[in-house]
């Protein structure tokens, strides 16, 4: 995805997907559950959380990860996808390539 491992949003992902993709009939609460507990787990706030995740996406969107992020979607995204859509697209990839 092109995410560099010294961005947080790196850790903050992959500790979301860890815990989305085994549950995939729970809706995901990003602000009322992940967030926080990401937060928690890391000693940090919700948002910070929440904005270190935009970074990384930012971070994929504008640079080489676009298009391997359009090939795990299954289709062209016609513009960068919120953190809910881009964690979802990651864990509906892991789910359907597991």
């Amino acid at each position: 995805m092109h995410i560099p491992a010294h961005l947080r949003g790196y850790y903050y992902l992959t500790h979301i997907l860890l815990q989305v993709v085994p549950n995939a009939g729970i809706p995901l609460f990003m602000t009322k559950n992940l967030y926080p507990d990401a937060g928690r787990t890391f000693g940090v706030s919700a948002s910070s959380v929440e904005r270190a995740i935009r970074t990384s996406i930012s971070n994929c969107w504008n640079g080489k990860g676009r298009d391997a992020l359009e090939q795990m979607a299954d289709y062209r995204l016609p513009q960068r996808p919120t953190s809910s859509q881009f964690i979802y697209i990651m864990a509906d990839y892991i789910r359907r390539t597991s």
